[in-house]
This record gives C-alpha cells, structure tokens and sequence, in this order.
C-alpha cells in the first residue's frame, strides 16, 4: 500500500474528470453566446468574456461609451432569457470621451 496506487483513487479521479466533461458539455454554451450577442450594441465592446462553469456566471470586460450605455447594456443581459443577476463589478471613467472601462459578471442555467 507504501506506492499511492490506491484503486479506489484512481476511480474517484476519473468519475471527477468525466463528471467535469458530462458538464461542460451540458453548458447551454450556443444559449450563452447567442445572448451576450444579441445584448450588444455599437455602445458597448466586450474585450474578454472568461465563463466560470462551476459557478454558473461568465466574467464579461469591456467598455461602454458611457455609463447609461453600461447600465443599459446590463439591463439588457439580465432582460435576454438566457443569462440573469448581471451585477456590475468595477468600472472607471476614462479619457476625454467618457469611456467606460468596466467588469462584470452574469449568471446562465446549467
């Protein structure tokens, strides 16, 4: 038993592997995607979308042309079916157009 082979240890390793693959695969990904697309308009331009499959969320950056552009475009997730609980995160005001830099996340049915 000193060489860590441990059998019932191996096959926990691999009911945790297929279990994280049955859901990833079960990610209503095609849903996701299609409602971040169709919440976007010319006011605001996603820089990184990073899904947290575990916690059901998707981590969004980006940047708005202003704030109300933000606060709609979120409004506009959390109204897309799809996705719901878009809470802000960060933002900052920045340059001399009013651009705003920001950080969110999202919450989608697994």
């Amino acid at each position: 038993k000193g060489q860590g082979n441990d059998p019932d240890d191996s096959e926990g390793r691999r009911i945790t592997e297929a279990t994280n693959v049955i859901r990833s695969l079960s990610t209503p990904w095609n849903d996701l995607f299609d409602a971040l697309e169709k919440s976007q308009d010319d006011s605001v331009a996603l820089l990184s979308i990073t899904p947290e499959r575990a916690a059901g969320r998707v981590s969004l950056t980006g940047e708005a042309k202003s704030y109300e552009a933000l606060t709609n475009y979120l409004l506009r997730l959390d109204d897309s079916g799809a996705l719901s609980n878009a809470q802000l995160l960060a933002y900052e005001i920045k340059g001399g157009e009013r651009n705003v830099v920001f950080s969110a996340t999202v919450s989608f049915d697994q």
